[in-house]
């Protein structure tokens, strides 16, 4: 049977590279591949030269909010909103579902998250047609349960 979806590109940007690390290896489970900036800046240069198909952002970030970051997404050239992103703060983080969408963001995750809740917000931003480029590796995917 075919996989849901061929392998996706995400970029994960996160402060902490243990946080980052874990995220890596729990995407890489679920068949794709992923990319890691520590800052908004970097995931900005990563953005435009690799144009992923997702992007998981924290909320703070050191050098900018994770609402800036998502707002700079549609400014990027040959990107221009068309990247998806998901948004993750801490769960004692007050913040309105509505900012944070105003702000881009096509989806929030409050931590602690389950990772059956990661994956159907993933699955529910990637798209459902082949995806632009061929992944290595797409042969690994597992189908949803």
């Amino acid at each position: 049977s075919q996989p849901l979806f061929p392998m996706a590109l995400i970029l994960i940007v996160e402060k902490d590279l243990g946080s980052a690390d874990l995220l890596s290896s729990v995407l890489k489970i679920y068949g794709h591949a992923s990319v890691h900036a520590a800052t908004a800046e970097a995931g900005l240069h990563l953005l435009a030269s690799l144009k992923p198909d997702l992007v998981i952002t924290e909320w703070l970030l050191p050098d900018w909010s994770g609402q800036q970051f998502c707002q700079a997404i549609g400014q990027v050239p040959g990107i221009k909103g068309a990247v998806p992103a998901i948004l993750v703060l801490t769960i004692d983080h007050e913040l309105e579902r509505e900012t944070v969408l105003a702000a881009g963001a096509r989806e929030l995750m409050q931590k602690p998250f389950s990772l059956p809740h990661l994956r159907d917000c993933i699955d529910a931003l990637l798209p459902t047609a082949d995806l632009p480029r061929p992944r290595a590796g797409s042969e690994l995917l597992q189908q949803r349960c």
